[in-house]
């Protein structure tokens, strides 16, 4: 408050799970775009906003990226990044905003699908608190809510 930001309603929370197989209705593709997804947007991440997060993972720093892949979930296309940060996987999940809840729980489970291919023992993102919903069906479980800051500009 001294520094004029107030706290807001809107919270992100940290999420970990075990990956798991999860039967889905998505259709997995291997083939991901060079080029930032205009028409996505960061749905969760650690590394954050979502272009620093895809530029880290194709150009600047290529080896923190595990896997990459494009999920399409009826009309709607979403893509999930697998990064090794500090030796534990990290999710990056891209989609649609306008997509539901539905269609985003079926993307994590293709998601948690890949992950547990992988072998990836934990998996760990940071998601807005409106998309809990389908985290959570995905047994994803909130380590700790982080509420927003707010600074108006006149």
């Amino acid at each position: 408050k001294l520094l004029g930001f107030t706290t807001t309603r809107a919270r992100q929370v940290l999420l970990r799970t075990e990956p798991k197989k999860i039967a889905n209705l998505a259709k997995i593709i291997e083939e991901v775009p060079q080029k930032y997804p205009t028409n996505l947007a960061l749905l969760s991440g650690e590394i954050r906003p979502g272009k620093l997060a895809w530029s880290l993972a194709f150009r600047e720093h290529p080896s923190i990226l595990t896997k990459a892949i494009k999920i399409r979930v009826a009309r709607f296309e979403f893509i999930s990044l697998f990064f090794e940060l500090e030796k534990s996987p990290h999710l990056s999940f891209y989609g649609v905003p306008a997509s539901g809840p539905g269609e985003i729980f079926n993307a994590l489970g293709a998601t948690l699908t890949i992950a547990n291919s992988l072998e990836a023992s934990e998996l760990k993102t940071l998601s807005w608190e409106r998309y809990l919903c389908p985290f959570e069906s995905a047994e994803f479980e909130v380590v700790k809510q982080i509420p927003l800051l707010r600074l108006r500009v006149d």
